[in-house]
């Protein structure tokens, strides 16, 4: 079966994003979304897993494949925590290209290098999880008035109110304007997210939390360190060091540029090179 078919199941995705979201505004969100589409008989389970499992942000890949309708509205989050895993990868990859083949020049034995390769995939998913677990630069930290406070809890909670339409006329939009907005969430979803977050700002997601940044750059990471670690286990000693080098140019090539994917391939080189001069000498 091909892959967009297997992604392809809109309503589906849209009840389980709602489900996920119970409590905030962003359920009825989704229930709206989610009767618009048409709904499928058998819809394939591993989207609805990856989402279930690891949230909107991790799983954006899926749900910007899946079509589905108002998903950009996890789209600026998902573009840091995307950040966040290109970062992990692009550190992942130099230091499994470029410590390897240094140790190689000063011609260590090769279960030392092996070794060596996975303390590094060990240490660095804990130096990533400190990384990743620090608070952004910039992020801003909302100081709630202790008034606003209270005015804010005498409002009804979206589980007292039913629909999005009937939200948006409890925080004063007019009954013309929530309609309008409700008609317009029908035929463009995406477009009309800018009118809806300006009369419902709740509805924006709230930014990453530190386990779905450690979970970024856990992902980031084991996608380079692990296969080339695995390799240490089968492979002799020049094709692992070899897999080692192609592996991380090539996922930064594929992942993100071309450049990277070079700079990678000239540090394996040179620290091989000077590896050599310092066993030479």
């Amino acid at each position: 079966m091909a892959w967009n078919a297997l992604i392809t199941a809109p309503r589906a995705l849209a009840l389980q994003l709602s489900d996920a979201e119970a409590g905030t505004p962003r359920q009825w969100y989704w229930l709206e979304i989610a009767a618009l589409q048409t709904p499928l008989a058998d819809p394939p389970r591993l989207p609805l897993w990856l989402v279930r499992r690891f949230g909107p942000l991790l799983a954006w890949p899926v749900l910007r494949a899946s079509r589905l309708p108002g998903a950009a509205l996890y789209a600026l989050h998902a573009r840091s925590v995307s950040r966040i895993s290109h970062q992990s990868a692009q550190d992942a990859a130099l230091a499994i290209a470029t410590v390897p083949m240094l140790l190689a020049g000063f011609n260590l034995l090769t279960p030392t290098l092996a070794f060596i390769s996975w303390l590094l995939l060990l240490g660095g998913l804990i130096w990533q999880s400190v990384r990743a677990g620090r608070t952004p630069r910039g992020a801003a930290v909302r100081k709630i008035n202790p008034d606003e406070d209270d005015a804010a809890a005498q409002l009804p909670g979206p589980e007292e109110i039913v629909g999005l339409q009937a939200l948006l006329i409890s925080v004063g939009a007019p009954p013309a304007t929530a309609a309008r907005l409700l008609a317009a969430l029908a035929e463009q979803a995406d477009t009309v997210l800018p009118d809806l977050l300006s009369w419902l700002p709740d509805l924006a997601p709230a930014p990453p939390d530190r386990r779905t940044r450690m979970r970024a750059a856990w992902l980031g990471w084991l996608l380079i360190m692990l296969p080339t670690c695995l390799g240490w286990v089968w492979l002799p000693r020049w094709p692992a060091l070899a897999l080692c080098v192609l592996w991380s140019a090539g996922v930064l090539a594929f992942w993100q540029r071309r450049s990277a994917a070079l700079l990678v391939m000239v540090s394996a080189v040179l620290a091989y090179a000077l590896g050599r001069l310092g066993h030479g000498g």
